[in-house]
């Protein structure tokens, strides 16, 4: 048998998925609890990367990586879980959007790791961003505030200049 030898880096990298945005599936969800006793949901996420398949495992939890749990929830059509504060691994299980994978490098013995980066937020699912400019609507010739307040004194016929 002739082959090409590689160095534990080598193969290390042949095991891992290429990182960037990829498709994926939660197949298993748990809520559970870190180290320091914070909640959380543990999941295993399938990730579809072209041609080849994996499986990460991602902790989703308010008290660490806050903006991660809130771009999960809303790529995977969570978005009215996470406004009402509540989220279980029941609702996760079977959830399907895209996730920024990543790599970690092994430490404590382990060896090297796909890992989530963040979750992709779809366009349809971001929540509306707040105005750039304030809403005036006129009210006979003034405008006004949606409240009603008057945002110009209105100008009468004797100040108008003479043409």
């Amino acid at each position: 048998m002739n082959f090409k030898p590689k160095t534990e880096k080598e193969l290390s990298e042949a095991r891992m998925l290429p990182s960037g945005t990829w498709p994926f599936e939660v197949i298993e969800a748990s809520d559970t609890k870190s180290k320091r006793g914070h909640e959380m949901i543990k999941i295993k996420l399938n990730i579809f990367a072209g041609d080849r398949q994996g499986h990460v495992f991602d902790y989703l939890s308010a008290a660490f990586m806050e903006h991660r749990l809130r771009h999960y929830c809303y790529s995977v059509g969570l978005g009215a879980a996470y406004e009402a504060g509540t989220l279980t691994a029941r609702q996760c299980l079977g959830r399907q959007g895209y996730a920024k994978i990543g790599f970690e490098d092994g430490k404590d013995g382990y060896s090297d790791k796909n890992v989530v980066e963040d979750y992709e937020v779809p366009a349809s699912e971001e929540p509306p961003a707040p105005p750039t400019e304030p809403l005036v609507i006129e009210s006979e010739g003034v405008p006004v505030d949606p409240v009603g307040k008057a945002l110009a004194e209105p100008v009468t016929d004797d100040q108008m200049p003479p043409f």
